[in-house]
């Protein structure tokens, strides 16, 4: 979600402490640009539950080959000891 933000006051508020309009301009031009980069990676909540399934897939995957494991490790030893 992109947040609005109306740069004039800023600029406004920037002259009015006695800084150039190029200046004013400059430095909410850097902070929208440095805003805009902290905000374009955030995971959004249906981002966050396809990662919750994809590890309780991953989950369940391994749990599988336990079970295989432990059911090979059995005939193994069964094979050994008959």
């Amino acid at each position: 979600m992109a947040i609005r933000f109306d740069p004039r006051p800023s600029v406004r508020n920037l002259r009015d402490t006695g800084m150039s309009d190029d200046t004013a301009n400059a430095v909410v031009d850097v902070s929208m640009d440095a805003a805009e980069a902290a905000t374009t990676d955030l995971a959004t909540k249906t981002d966050l539950a396809e990662f919750k399934n994809d590890i309780y897939r991953a989950l369940l995957i391994l749990a599988g080959f336990n079970v295989a494991l432990v059911g090979l490790a059995l005939v193994v030893a069964q094979w050994m000891f008959n």
